[in-house]
């Protein structure tokens, strides 16, 4: 008797809760059925409010229109989007967390009326604003069953705009364990990339023949090092203030430094099957870029993204014709190298398919993954370079070919 009186009194609270909620007129989440200690959800549908910074409660709610918070993002240049969000009771009181990732924007979000966190300024014209782009967590205390979610954002700068991820509400537990999983196999992936990178360079100055492999691949893994700071996670943002203009010129010069030092890397590697005018032309282009991303204002560069990702996809493309040209050519270590080309072709395929935003990255798969191809790189290039045979793979021989750059110092 006393559990179906209890069973009474819950469904009085949630059909209560949810009336309250739908009669607001603002956007209207379930998630009483889940266990938010277990699982999180994703929240998509939002009210939204275009230019107008409002508070709870507003009597401009009643005329709200329900969009895609990653569309309507995109489009902003300021508003407030607004979500009801319902939980279970046995939730009251108890600690919840809003995973918030990166917004082309700057932001404050609050939960019941009280801000909960923000990412730079948001203001009503460029002047006023500042935009900020780092993910996180916020935790707050559900003191009812029933949470008002309201975010200011505001977007003025120079960009795709959007929101690289899903918002995700769970327990402060659950979101702050995966954080702190991101969060490690983002700095094992570092060292990983560190470690090698400096091995390379020693070798450099310690080998004497196929010296430069060594050094093109050094400098390629710093590039590449750079690249996962200020990427997705930033966690350049851990240990120094760097402005978002600043930021962004970051992101886009490790993208070209990484694109021509690969290239560099792979020519030393397969110097035979490389065309020298190639590497010329594509240093050039990255010489130019650079220069346009260290002196252009940011509304000239940052739109122009799609520029530098076609560039980086034809090298790309040119470095494994040459990995597939020497695979033809029977070049020792070449199926190796062609096996880990193929791997990273992949790994960087779904990066490329989750910034075109069709489906949120997982950092998990992302960190895992290139900890992955920086091993099999250092396995392609102990393959290569003890199955080089420096008689065949070569016009013109010279007696370092017979006797080696050691025997002949």
């Amino acid at each position: 008797m006393n559990k179906i009186l209890w069973f009474l009194v819950w469904v009085a609270i949630v059909t209560t809760s949810v009336a309250s909620a739908q009669n607001s007129n603002l956007a209207f989440f379930d998630a009483s059925d889940r266990q938010l200690n277990i699982d999180f959800v994703e929240l998509e549908r939002w009210s939204f409010f275009t230019d107008r910074l409002l508070y709870p409660p507003s009597a401009e709610w009643e005329n709200s229109s329900r969009v895609s918070i990653h569309e309507e993002s995109r489009k902003i240049g300021f508003g407030t989007f607004a979500l009801v969000v319902l939980i279970t009771p046995a939730l009251k009181n108890s600690e919840i967390a809003i995973d918030v990732p990166s917004l082309f924007s700057s932001y404050e979000l609050f939960a019941n009326g009280k801000s909960i966190g923000s990412k730079g300024k948001v203001g009503k014209d460029a002047q006023s604003s500042s935009p900020d782009i780092k993910p996180a967590v916020y935790s707050f205390v559900a003191t009812t069953d029933t949470v008002l979610l309201v975010l200011h954002a505001s977007n003025f700068y120079p960009n795709r705009g959007g929101i690289k991820g899903q918002f995700k509400l769970g327990s402060a537990q659950l979101l702050g364990a995966r954080l702190q999983r991101i969060t490690r196999l983002d700095y094992i992936l570092f060292f990983t990339l560190f470690i090698i990178a400096v091995v390379s360079l020693c070798l450099y100055y310690i080998r004497f023949e196929h010296k430069y492999v060594f050094l093109f691949l050094s400098i390629f893994l710093f590039s590449w090092l750079m690249r996962c700071l200020v990427g997705y996670y930033y966690r350049i943002l851990d240990w120094a203030n760097v402005s978002w203009v600043w930021l962004m010129r970051l992101e886009y010069l490790s993208l070209m430094f990484t694109t021509v030092f690969a290239m560099l890397f792979i020519a030393s590697l397969f110097q035979s099957d490389f065309q020298k005018w190639v590497k010329t032309i594509t240093v050039l282009i990255v010489v130019v870029f650079s220069v346009t991303l260290l002196v252009l204002p940011s509304e000239i560069f940052v739109p122009a993204i799609w520029i530098y990702l076609g560039f980086s996809s034809v090298v790309l493309f040119y470095i494994m014709f040459v990995i597939m040209k020497a695979f033809v050519n029977d070049r020792g270590g070449a199926s190796m190298m062609l096996m880990t080309m193929f791997a990273g072709s992949l790994t960087f395929g779904y990066v490329i398919i989750c910034f075109l935003g069709y489906f949120e990255i997982n950092m998990l798969i992302y960190d895992f993954g290139f900890i992955v191809l920086a091993i099999l790189i250092v396995i392609s290039v102990s393959v290569r370079l003890s199955r080089i045979d420096r008689l065949s793979e070569t016009n013109v021989l010279t007696m370092e070919h017979f006797f080696g750059e050691k025997n002949l110092k």
